[in-house]
């Protein structure tokens, strides 16, 4: 793979091809810019010319767009196809290099979400390469998913998790391949949007090896200002702003790029402004008016850990099983009437929010566990549908009986236990909140000496609302329904701690939860 490794990071972009001091290299790049502006502004201007790549002949319909040394023209072959051709000037040796490059990647790289390249041609003159063509598929829709969006509306849920899911099929083709390959230049700007709606990948000038070794403080320097040209900077990741001295930097920059490109599609810029003092510091804010709820954002929040040698996780490895997003997330759950007598029923508000419209009703169910040994002692004391339900935040009162005294062991009466409040859509479970429940005499004397008959009446039941535990399915809903054939989901597991001002904060597996209380 010539391509790739032809440039080392242990010298700066260009210093293998050019003797040219540095304050002539950045007057060149200063002259190069006016040069550009100067035909960008001619081009729109001049009539449509016809030029022949390879064997084929294009006719130039309209400028598509410009940037850096790049114009992209929508042209027409003899047999009316369209094309983008992406038109590559050279002008500096570091430039053919980049250009070289990006037509090995398209080579390397071919998946259906990564834009294929048809044909492409270097154009020489006097023995110098001066520019390179790139023949493209052309989308008509290109990449203005943010702009076509009117500025007072969010893009659907829907739609933004499924380009997600499609930059991840693609970045998993550059990051699967052998050797790693990493995008480094992922951003809204550079998806392109299918005719079906479908996300593909674009530009691939910035495409690299990922997993780069670092061993002194020149070649971070090095590796800092390669990215500074390559990687736009507000979606550039924290470990490409200040590369370590002596460590590795890997394909888990793309995840990173990956977090900030969800974000502005959800809210329209980058987390971050594009300084190295924000990218570092890893800071998120939300916008108060946030539509997409808090999983969405726990989403992002994982994609743009500043440890990432640690915690920011690798996208996937095949076999890739897509996650369903929720389209219904528990906000709130308030327990009122806490500590009560255990004969008092169970008051609880629930607070949930419907990001997309639903077409039957939600379940909601009150489960006691009676004991740990057996799920035969499970009790439901209340379940309840609620429906229909609106787009938005709606909040209820749900009140459950307290649990049949006969069908609790009296082994298992005093002491912890669970109590579970499950929310299903089409009889599937998509989300459970469990909390620890202590049942225990007020008397002092009986706490230490309890009753060989367990005495309810005497009882205090005390719910643990500090310590909630979550766990959620990944279901079909109303659009995904032939999609999913597994009835009871698939648990995710999204540990974190948990918050008592939110009270279901914390999200991690329930499976023993029964067995941990006991």
């Amino acid at each position: 793979m010539p391509a790739f490794q032809s440039l080392h990071i242990s010298q700066p972009m260009g210093a293998s091809t050019s003797r040219l001091s540095t304050p002539f290299l950045y007057f060149s790049a200063f002259l190069a810019s006016i040069y550009t502006a100067f035909m960008s502004f001619f081009s729109r201007w001049k009539p449509s010319p016809v030029l022949t790549l390879n064997a084929r002949r294009l006719r130039t319909v309209k400028l598509l767009g410009e940037g850096g040394f790049s114009f992209v023209y929508l042209v027409k072959d003899d047999a009316g196809s369209l094309f983008a051709l992406k038109r590559v000037r050279v002008q500096l040796p570091e430039h053919e290099e980049c250009l070289r490059k990006e037509i090995e990647a398209h080579k390397l790289v071919r998946n259906e979400h990564v834009v294929a390249l048809v044909d492409s041609m270097i154009l020489k003159e006097g023995g110098s390469v001066v520019e390179g063509l790139l023949l493209l598929p052309f989308y008509e829709r290109g990449t203005d998913l943010i702009d076509r969006t009117p500025l007072n509306e969010f893009i659907p849920l829907k739609t933004i998790l499924n380009l997600a899911m499609d930059v991840c099929a693609g970045l998993t083709a550059f990051h699967t391949h052998d050797p790693p390959l990493a995008f480094r230049d992922l951003k809204p700007a550079n998806i392109l949007i299918s005719t079906e709606g479908h996300g593909v990948l674009m530009d691939l000038g910035s495409v690299s090896e990922a997993r780069v070794n670092i061993s002194s403080r020149r070649e971070a320097l090095a590796l800092q200002e390669l990215c500074a040209e390559t990687a736009t900077a507000p979606f550039r990741a924290p470990e490409l702003f200040d590369p370590p001295s002596n460590g590795e930097i890997d394909e888990r920059s793309d995840v990173w790029a990956l977090g900030c490109t969800i974000y502005a599609m959800a809210y329209r810029n980058s987390p971050f402004d594009g300084s190295m003092t924000a990218a570092v510091s890893g800071r998120l804010s939300f916008p108060g008016r946030d539509p997409y709820g808090a999983t969405f954002r726990t989403l992002i929040e994982s994609c743009t850990i500043t440890d990432w040698r640690g915690a920011r996780y690798f996208l996937f490895t095949p076999p890739i099983r897509p996650v369903t997003m929720s389209l219904v997330n528990i906000v709130n759950v308030e327990i009122l009437n806490n500590p009560c007598s255990f004969f008092d029923p169970f008051q609880i508000a629930i607070t949930f929010e419907v990001i997309a419209e639903l077409q039957e009703d939600l379940e909601f169910k009150v489960v006691y566990v009676g004991s740990a040994e057996s799920e035969q002692h499970d009790q439901t004391l209340e379940s309840v549908m609620v429906g229909p339900v609106p787009v938005g935040t709606s909040k209820f009162m749900l009140e459950a009986p307290h649990p049949d005294p006969s069908r609790i062991p009296p082994e298992d009466v005093v002491g912890v236990t669970v109590i579970l409040l499950m929310c299903s859509y089409r009889d599937r479970e998509f989300v459970r909140v469990g909390y620890y429940v202590n049942n225990d005499y007020t008397d002092e004397l009986m706490r230490d000496e309890p009753p060989a008959n367990p005495m309810f009446e005497k009882l205090q039941r005390s719910i643990l609302v500090d310590k909630p535990r979550v766990t959620r399915f990944s279901i079909p809903w109303d659009t995904e329904e032939k999609r999913e054939k597994n009835e009871g989901g698939n648990a995710m597991d999204i540990s974190q701690p948990g918050s008592p001002e939110k009270g279901i904060a914390a999200v991690g597996p329930l499976d023993n939860m029964a067995q941990e209380a006991v």
